[in-house]
């Protein structure tokens, strides 16, 4: 098992390193395009900050990125460390930390009264939600880098290498696995399996979404989104770093190199797709499905039709996080800690917050009639509209 674990471990460095070698200044020979500087705009929109707490010590690394989230009144957050930590979302009152003593590696996910962690070593930790208290772990065959999903019956994690492994939820007993293929290539962060009525969505590296029976890991139905293309592997990563969505009956992901589309939950029909190279997870409106591309640009397209409506370019090369729509407004972080509002109408910038100096690398998260954001170093803030 520790063979393993550091044969991945080396392999999400190995992405890891390979994303940085693209995008960021290192050598002399560099060519990298710099961060686009952050350019004046008249405000039109007030915020106002409501949470302003550092409960834990966050990522500090590249290749890990870990986001807050909100549950029956409380947010929960881990650091690299071990710690997995409730504060009340509203007041950021400390509610329970516990140490798990291991090298936690993905957000936690809150479902059915247990908070769930994974760790670079391999393994699925399972916590009371209510007290912190570790109530099993279980093993897995590989690095888990995303949140896992479920119900109040069964947890799935999806790891680096690829696998879909199912555990019952109150003993941590396995239930059924399916056993992963990965490119020679893979980027450093994983997408999360969606669970949807009786089936749960899980979108690989080769460009693929794939659903299965919730119950037994029977494959229902796959759709190819990407098609890998060109002599290097480099050029032929289609993978799917961004989370799909799964809302009203229909599957919303993006893919690196390859589409934005809408799939038929319930049997895999491709309904519209649009090229689009993006590795953050995509977030909705009643109209539209907004993304953040791979240089930055976020961009909004029709949800029934695909149609682009707009694109705003003002963050380009600044490692623009996925969007977070609250309102009629759209939230990305960047890598300077800066918060950006856009309306959602059109793109257009109308306010601009700073929660620090660190990056901010997690998809923004809105919840309690306000926007959850949080910095490598583990800060969590959140902001309201006022105006």
């Amino acid at each position: 098992m520790m063979k393993n674990a550091i044969r991945n471990f080396s392999l999400v460095l190995f992405s890891g390193l390979s994303l940085a070698a693209l995008m960021l200044t290192s050598c002399d020979k560099d060519n990298t395009e710099p961060p686009k500087p952050l350019v004046p705009f008249t405000s039109s929109l007030i915020v106002r900050q409501t949470l302003n707490r550092t409960p834990t010590d966050g990522s500090d690394r590249a290749f890990l990125s870990f986001g807050p989230v909100i549950d029956q009144g409380f947010v929960f957050t881990d650091d690299r460390k071990g710690h997995v930590v409730s504060n009340d979302a509203i007041t950021g009152r400390y509610h329970w930390s516990q140490n798990t003593h291991q090298p936690v590696s993905s957000t936690p996910s809150v479902f059915g009264g247990h908070v769930y962690v994974g760790t670079l070593n391999g393994l699925l930790i399972a916590l009371d939600e209510q007290t912190g208290q570790v109530l099993w772990q279980s093993n897995l065959p590989s690095t888990l880098l995303n949140a896992p999903a479920g119900n109040t019956s069964v947890v799935i994690a999806r790891t680096h290498d690829g696998s879909l492994t199912a555990f019952d939820a109150q003993t941590g007993k396995q239930l059924w696995q399916v056993l992963g293929n990965t490119p020679n290539l893979t980027m450093e962060g994983d997408s999360s399996p969606v669970v949807f009525e009786n089936t749960v969505i899980s979108a690989s590296d080769n460009g693929e979404l794939t659903a299965y029976q919730i119950s037994n890991g029977q494959m229902i139905w796959e759709r190819p989104i990407a098609i890998p293309s060109g002599g290097t592997d480099l050029s032929q990563m289609v993978d799917i770093i961004g989370t799909p969505v799964v809302d009203n009956g229909m599957v919303y992901a993006v893919t690196y190199h390859g589409n934005i589309v809408a799939v038929d939950a319930s049997d895999g029909t491709l309904i519209w797709q649009h090229p689009l190279s993006s590795l953050k997870t995509v977030a909705l409106s009643d109209n539209a499905v907004i993304a953040t591309n791979d240089k930055g640009h976020v961009m909004a397209f029709d949800r029934e039709t695909g149609r682009e409506l707009w694109t705003q370019n003002a963050f380009e090369a600044r490692f623009t996080t996925g969007p977070a729509v609250l309102g009629q407004y759209v939230i990305v972080g960047d890598y300077q800690g800066y918060v950006h509002w856009l309306d959602l109408n059109n793109g257009h910038q109308v306010a601009q917050s700073q929660i620090s100096s660190r990056p901010i690398s997690a998809n923004p998260v809105v919840a309690n009639n306000q926007v959850y954001l949080t910095d490598t170093s583990g800060r969590v803030v959140a902001y309201k509209i006022i105006k």
